[in-house]
Protein backbone atom coordinates (compact mmCIF):
# COMPACT_ATOMS: atom_id res chain seq x y z
CA UNK A 1 0.00 0.00 0.00
CA UNK A 2 1.08 3.67 -0.80
CA UNK A 3 1.57 3.96 3.17
CA UNK A 4 3.86 1.43 3.50
CA UNK A 5 6.25 3.62 0.51
CA UNK A 6 9.20 5.56 1.20
CA UNK A 7 8.99 9.18 1.03
CA UNK A 8 10.96 8.73 -2.45
CA UNK A 9 8.66 6.08 -4.07
CA UNK A 10 5.93 8.29 -3.02
CA UNK A 11 6.63 11.29 -4.75
CA UNK A 12 7.93 9.26 -7.19
CA UNK A 13 4.64 7.92 -7.93
CA UNK A 14 3.20 11.43 -7.49
CA UNK A 15 5.12 12.78 -10.26
CA UNK A 16 4.03 9.92 -12.48
CA UNK A 17 0.38 10.76 -12.34
CA UNK A 18 0.80 14.41 -12.80
CA UNK A 19 2.82 13.38 -15.94
CA UNK A 20 -0.03 11.31 -16.57
CA UNK A 21 -2.46 13.66 -16.41
CA UNK A 22 -0.33 16.29 -18.35
CA UNK A 23 0.18 13.71 -21.43
CA UNK A 24 -3.72 13.03 -20.87
CA UNK A 25 -4.39 16.90 -21.44
CA UNK A 26 -1.80 17.34 -23.98
CA UNK A 27 -3.47 14.57 -26.20
CA UNK A 28 -7.36 16.19 -25.87
CA UNK A 29 -5.19 19.29 -26.81
CA UNK A 30 -3.73 18.12 -29.79
CA UNK A 31 -6.78 16.21 -30.89
CA UNK A 32 -8.81 19.49 -30.79
CA UNK A 33 -6.40 21.43 -32.89
CA UNK A 34 -6.49 18.75 -34.97
CA UNK A 35 -10.09 19.50 -35.46
CA UNK A 36 -9.76 23.57 -35.99
CA UNK A 37 -7.01 22.93 -38.35
CA UNK A 38 -8.94 20.23 -40.13
CA UNK A 39 -11.97 22.52 -40.74
CA UNK A 40 -9.63 25.85 -41.92
CA UNK A 41 -8.25 23.27 -44.24
CA UNK A 42 -11.63 21.72 -45.28
CA UNK A 43 -12.71 25.87 -45.80
CA UNK A 44 -9.64 26.89 -47.84
CA UNK A 45 -10.55 24.63 -50.15
CA UNK A 46 -14.24 25.67 -50.51
CA UNK A 47 -15.93 22.52 -48.78
CA UNK A 48 -18.80 23.82 -46.46
CA UNK A 49 -20.45 21.01 -45.41
CA UNK A 50 -19.87 20.51 -41.94
CA UNK A 51 -17.90 17.28 -41.12
CA UNK A 52 -19.39 15.25 -37.64
CA UNK A 53 -17.24 14.28 -35.04
CA UNK A 54 -17.76 10.89 -36.77
CA UNK A 55 -17.39 11.63 -39.79
CA UNK A 56 -14.12 13.28 -39.45
CA UNK A 57 -10.46 11.63 -39.77
CA UNK A 58 -8.90 10.83 -36.76
CA UNK A 59 -5.06 10.63 -36.50
CA UNK A 60 -4.07 7.01 -35.31
CA UNK A 61 -3.93 5.92 -31.94
CA UNK A 62 -0.88 5.56 -29.88
CA UNK A 63 -0.44 2.34 -28.54
CA UNK A 64 -1.01 2.00 -24.91
CA UNK A 65 1.07 0.11 -22.22
CA UNK A 66 -0.02 -2.65 -19.79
Amino acid sequence: PFAELTGEERLDILQTQVALTQARSNKEEALHDYSVALSRLRRAMGISDPVTIAEQPVPPEIPKNP
